[in-house]
């Protein structure tokens, strides 16, 4: 997910741990495919203040993606939100609400190995936003995952990346501090791994570090560590 739809919305979309409501329907053949979804556009968890909510209030978010995906990955997608969203407004009316909505694509292609041995796979996804109700106009990730790289973790996968957001101007003048202009960027060197250590048990550590975070550039650049679990039922 690009910086400008992570940040979208009433409170970001439905992503781990702050999910919503969804429907999803994909169509595919053996190349090509398409999926849409429609997301209950205020996402939420179990101890939040205002709980979760299944009310729709909020409005939906529509997301539609198609493309072309065997060994290589081509893709474009669109989203968009039923109700209008506050704008980024410090020269302008503070109350004034825009459609929410942006486009994105993205491609991976393996360049070595196979479905059975060592893969290394290039991957490039850009995106845009409407650039008034987000912070971000707009952002890019790439980077290379190797799968099977130790022949003795068949279920074992790596990957390095860069990702950036652009922030909009009218982010940067609301959220200047101390009357320091914000950088139009910040950027994200990331590294993580993937591994079933145990049948139907998947642990996934992630390491990530932060340049000039919120465009800030006197702030500290931080480092963020994660771990996600996930657990399958059922045979393979």
């Amino acid at each position: 997910m690009g910086s400008e739809l992570s940040a979208s919305g009433p409170n970001g979309p439905s992503t781990f741990p702050s999910t919503a409501l969804a429907a999803r329907v994909k169509v595919s053949s053996a190349s090509y495919y398409l999926q849409g979804a429609v997301i209950n556009a205020e996402a939420g968890t179990i101890g939040d203040t205002r709980g979760i909510d299944v009310s729709g209030r909020a409005g939906l978010l529509v997301i539609a993606e198609m493309g072309y995906a065997t060994t290589s990955k081509v893709a474009v997608g669109a989203w968009r939100y039923t109700k209008k969203q506050p704008v980024f407004a410090a020269r302008s009316d503070p109350g004034l609400e825009r459609v929410s909505q942006g486009i994105y694509a993205l491609v991976e292609h393996s360049i070595i190995g196979s479905d059975t041995t060592f893969r290394l796979t290039p991957f490039l996804r850009a995106g845009v936003s409407d650039g008034v109700t987000t912070p971000f106009q707009g952002g890019w990730q790439a980077g290379l995952r190797f799968d099977r790289l130790i022949p003795s973790r068949p279920d074992a996968s790596f990957a390095v990346g860069v990702a950036s957001g652009r922030l909009t101007d009218e982010y940067r003048h609301n959220a200047s501090v101390d009357d320091v202009a914000l950088l139009s960027a910040e950027t994200i060197i990331e590294a993580t791994l993937s591994d079933e250590v145990a049948p139907g048990i998947t642990l996934q550590p992630d390491v990530q570090y932060v340049i000039n975070p919120d465009g800030n550039s006197r702030a500290r650049d931080p480092i963020v560590i994660g771990l996600r679990c996930s657990i399958a039922i059922g045979s393979k």
